[in-house]
């Protein structure tokens, strides 16, 4: 090979390969209709039960319709099974959970009257579940 020859051949390559790949490269994407802009649901509240020797502590007892996450500490003096029902339906069943632990359990819940029960030998409590609560939609870093 001469050092004195022009690279010319490879320069046309190497140009003609980068044309290639940002060509292809334009050509990604999708021209589908626009997106839905769906509100995204409310956030989950939380919602803290306290199961005593003869009764169920709640807090809140009152809040919005929507998706809710329940914390249950059990200090009865033996396993209870918690149970959310409401509207016709149970809408929460929990497996048991022994004395002095704690448990968490989701479910989401409509407008209505629920009855959160820990079983025999301990009084009831009642929820009172209103509205829908607002979307989340301009909140900011939410999961």
């Amino acid at each position: 090979m001469n050092l004195n020859q022009s690279p010319r051949p490879f320069r046309a390559a190497s140009l003609t390969l980068c044309f290639a790949v940002v060509a292809l490269g334009s050509g990604c994407g999708t021209k589908s209709a626009r997106r839905d802009s769906t509100p995204r649901p409310a956030l989950p509240i939380v919602v803290s039960a306290f199961v005593g020797k003869n009764q169920v502590r709640v807090s809140p007892a009152e809040f919005g319709a929507g998706a809710i996450e329940i914390l249950v500490s059990n200090r009865s003096g033996k396993p209870r099974r918690i149970t959310l029902s409401g509207n016709g339906t149970v809408a929460l069943t929990t497996t048991p959970i022994s004395d002095g632990e704690n448990s968490r359990a989701q479910t989401i819940v409509e407008p209505g009257t629920y009855t959160l029960n820990a079983g025999a030998g301990v009084a009831p409590v009642k929820l009172r579940v209103g509205p829908e609560r607002p979307s989340s939609q301009g909140e900011l870093i939410t999961p």
